[in-house]
């Protein structure tokens, strides 16, 4: 009964010093980063993921101009908290958010060769002259 008792009391001292232990999870959101993420297979599939899937769109005679899509890239390479820096119309802005979202997975930023979120801009154009659609380009802290 006494190592029972004991054992118990041992454990109950011991489980605030396990939590103490526990990882913390960074949550911050770099702006600049030592290696920056990548789609997969590089901006030239990028550029070519971006024009085919205008091109597939249901949506026709789309204005042209430049919609700027910012996002953030997790540690896992998936895409979050999309949004519109500049439109152009909502059904364009719409359309660039969507492409975003239903990409793969990209790789993700390094920051002291540790994997870390990012946040990223991506122009997309729209109308005649879309052969070079997408340009990645890192937003600048503000």
């Amino acid at each position: 009964m006494k190592h029972v008792l004991l054992i118990a009391f041992l454990f109950v001292m011991l489980l605030p010093a396990v939590k103490a232990q526990t990882a913390k999870i960074d949550t911050s959101v770099y702006t600049e980063v030592e290696q920056l993420p990548e789609f997969p297979g590089g901006v030239e599939k990028f550029k070519e993921y971006i024009s085919n899937t205008i091109k597939k769109s249901p949506l026709k005679d789309l204005p042209s101009g430049l919609v700027i899509i910012t996002f953030i890239i997790e540690n896992n390479g998936s895409i979050t908290n999309t949004h519109v820096t500049k439109g152009l119309t909502s059904e364009t802005d719409s359309l660039a958010i969507d492409i975003i979202k239903r990409g793969p997975k990209w790789k993700p930023a390094q920051q002291s060769s540790k994997t870390v979120r990012c946040l990223y801009s991506v122009p997309v154009l729209f109308g005649k002259g879309n052969d070079i659609p997408a340009v990645v380009k890192k937003i600048k802290e503000r």
